[in-house]
């Protein structure tokens, strides 16, 4: 929005305000494009106002595609990723949103702040400049009117229930994500920050510090599906600004394909429950995630559900019952499904890693407890299964006993017919600098894993375990591939189908399944 103010190098009004400094007045010539400064001694930052107004936020929200990000004050964009995000904006004919961030730097390299300077953003992105609470969807809301301090830690922590039922999305550079437990016959609620198209510009302090090292160049992608659904995801830029976006690799110049996906990682499977409608998103559909990124390798979490064998059953007289009547009792019958359940959704030239899991665990604690006298369903597995990992028994004299390969691996591994990898507890597996190999269910020096605890290691992690997606500073954590399972229901739920994408570029992508869908 012009301010009227006249350029004293071109005599332009055709100017923007960019805040106060030593009771100076700067602003920006769109002209001449020098930036001059006025004396105005009574302007103050209040003038900032980047509230818009009802047509404005109407033209917006009709489109159906919607870019979200924020910008810091006194602090200039990094300028291949604005560009990224203008090519994004203009291929996807895409409605952009920049959210504005406050943040006082007297210690910064860019345009140190004293305490009676104002406040200014770059003329780039003032057009696009936005605040306030805009209803995005009957189930989303921009929540531009909640200013975050850019060195806050966790940016999301205390705003779970601001926006009531509906998801939010929240202006900040740390790229963070929660999903937020609904009443069971509702989707759970996603909080997510945008990421920033700011250069870093923080204090030399603890927390400036740490808020430099956790600063993510990136934007939410929003699809409109329809006034049911919506579909969100995050892309975050590489180091020379370009973004990646399911299948579409974005730069300055333009477009391309990403090629094949270095890896996919699926939501927590459990192939005897598995949904249809989410194993069609993921693999079986044309338009599957499989099918549209190729990816090299499938990183398959809690693959086995064990429910034949399961210990949470022991004490349960019905389960047992209805398992024993309905044939779901017999471990072979469960173990012959799983395995081509990873058989037939394996692509061509494409390789499965089998994440060693806390559901793959239950058949190890069912071989130690079990009376296999009592268990007459499984006695000859029971067996068989012992009499392998018997004969591979082996001695470690760093801690003795040496672990035995999981069970269901030493079965199926010599029935499979596609490119599996079994991978052990102890196995350390990075896909482009990114650890795949941790299920999320052990956490450091043996306690009960989290995204929270895991994100601590300082390096990068895509876990499962929870069945609720999420991103925690380095670590992100897939979702489920099944509906509520038995032990979780009668409670609200956070569990969403959620993969996780490894782009070319290195960079990750949560992309969820709503309805069977994984976009607009």
């Amino acid at each position: 929005m012009a301010s009227g103010l006249r350029c004293e190098y071109c005599g332009s009004t055709d100017t923007q305000r960019r805040g106060t400094r030593n009771g100076l007045l700067r602003i920006h010539c769109n002209g001449c494009l020098k930036n001059p400064t006025i004396p105005v001694p009574d302007v103050t930052d209040a003038d900032l106002d980047f509230t818009p107004t009802k047509k404005k936020i109407d033209k917006l929200t009709r489109k159906k595609y919607h870019l979200i990000t924020s910008a810091q004050n006194n602090t200039p964009i990094d300028k291949n990723v604005w560009r990224t995000i203008l090519r994004m904006k203009e291929e996807m004919g895409a409605s952009l949103y920049v959210l504005p961030t406050l943040y006082k730097n007297p210690t910064s390299r860019l345009d140190p702040q004293a305490e009676d300077d104002g406040v200014w953003y770059p003329a780039e992105v003032l057009p696009y400049l936005v605040e306030g609470d805009i209803r995005l969807h009957q189930h989303l809301r921009i929540l531009g009117h909640v200013r975050i301090q850019a060195t806050a830690a966790s940016p999301l922590t205390g705003l779970e229930g601001i926006s009531q039922s509906q998801s939010g999305i929240v202006g900040h550079a740390q790229i963070q994500m929660r999903v937020i437990a609904t009443p069971q016959r509702s989707l759970p609620k996603t909080m997510i920050t945008t990421g920033s198209v700011s250069q870093k510009n923080y204090s030399k302090t603890k927390a400036g510090i740490k808020a430099d090292f956790h600063h993510s160049s990136g934007v939410v992608v929003v699809e409109i599906q329809d006034k049911g659904v919506f579909h969100m995801r995050s892309c975050v830029a590489d180091s020379k600004g370009t973004i990646c976006d399911l299948d579409k690799w974005y730069s300055t110049t333009g477009v391309k394909p990403t090629g094949r996906w270095p890896a996919l990682i699926v939501g927590d499977e459990h192939a005897l429950f598995a949904d249809p409608s989410i194993k069609a998103a993921t693999y079986t559909d044309k338009a599957s995630m499989t099918a549209l990124g190729r990816p090299k390798v499938i990183v398959r979490h809690d693959i086995l559900d064990s429910y034949a064998v399961s210990h949470w059953h022991k004490h349960n007289v019905l389960t047992r019952y209805v398992k024993s009547q309905k044939g779901f009792d017999s471990l072979t019958q469960e173990m012959a499904l799983t395995y081509k359940h990873v058989d037939e959704t394996t692509p061509p030239n494409t390789q499965n890693f089998i994440v060693a899991s806390n559901h793959d665990d239950h058949v190890w604690r069912w071989m130690n407890e079990v009376e296999w006298r009592n268990d007459l369903a499984n006695a000859q597995v029971y067996h068989e299964l012992w009499a392998e990992i018997l004969a591979q028994a082996e001695w470690d004299p760093s801690y003795g006993a040496k672990d035995p390969e999981s069970p269901f691996a030493l079965w199926a591994s010599k029935r499979m017919t596609s490119n599996t990898r079994f991978l052990k507890r102890d196995d350390v597996e990075i896909i482009l600098g990114i650890i795949v190999s941790l299920h999320g269910d052990k956490g450091p020096n043996g306690a009960r894993g989290s995204i929270v605890n895991l994100s601590k290691m300082g390096v990068k992690a895509v876990i499962g375990h929870t069945h609720t997606p999420g991103i925690e500073k380095g670590c992100y954590q897939v979702g489920v591939s099944t509906g509520t399972l038995s032990y979780a229901r009668g409670s609200p739920s956070s569990w969403l189908p959620c993969n996780c994408v490894i782009q070319p570029n290195g960079k990750r992508q949560l992309v969820p399944i709503i309805n069977g869908r994984y976009r607009a």
